[in-house]
């Protein structure tokens, strides 16, 4: 993909492999329609087991950091993926919900990047493109990719925006790799707690 921006995850996720992180093992999916939720069940499934998973995307808006809430049975048929393919439909699934709720403590993770300095919200709008498509297709089993463990979805911004409303440019990579590495912790914290409470 041309646009740098877009190439901050895989940059930011190879740095974070080779971290080795207790908690975290990232995967890289193909941004594509028709592969990407398929590749990221065959993951879940070779490098498993994991006790929940949250998905990173990205936005071309400027803003904070969003957690999303849902994901949406809506697809944006104008936009081609990497290979210049475009959906076919307007819909994930022809008959569907119109929206799937994540299942990752939202706020939890909104709390917890916020704490570490950097502006996030929570967020109802997963957009129309592969975040959104995949978000769906885990929460709802599109092709039997139904994942039984909690599912979020943490969205990065082109540019950062913080409540004062200053924009502080073009979002870098370590500001992402503290977004991903803190929300997972976050959501690692969360599901041990749920855990021990249901003990």
């Amino acid at each position: 993909m041309p646009d740098d921006h877009y190439n901050l995850i895989p940059k930011v996720f190879a740095q974070i492999e080779a971290m080795a992180c207790d908690h975290l093992t990232p995967c890289l999916a193909p941004a594509r329609w028709r592969e990407a939720p398929a590749h990221v069940r065959a993951a879940l499934d070779e490098k498993g087991p994991f006790d929940g998973v949250l998905m990173v995307g990205h936005t071309r808006q400027t803003g904070p950091f969003r957690v999303e809430m849902r994901a949406q049975n809506l697809v944006n048929a104008q936009k081609a993926d990497e290979t210049g393919f475009c959906w076919p439909a307007e819909k994930i699934q022809p008959v569907g919900p119109a929206f799937a709720r994540t299942t990752a403590p939202v706020m939890a993770l909104v709390n917890a990047v916020q704490a570490a300095g950097l502006p996030c919200v929570a967020s109802s709008d997963a957009g129309r493109f592969l975040s959104n498509f995949m978000l769906y297709a885990l929460l709802t089993g599109d092709d039997g990719l139904a994942s039984d463990l909690p599912v979020g979805c943490l969205r990065a911004p082109r540019s950062l925006e913080g409540t004062d409303g200053q924009v502080s440019g073009i979002l870098a990579a370590d500001a992402m790799m503290q977004a991903i590495i803190t929300a997972t912790k976050a959501f690692d914290q969360a599901l041990s707690a749920r855990a021990i409470a249901n003990l």
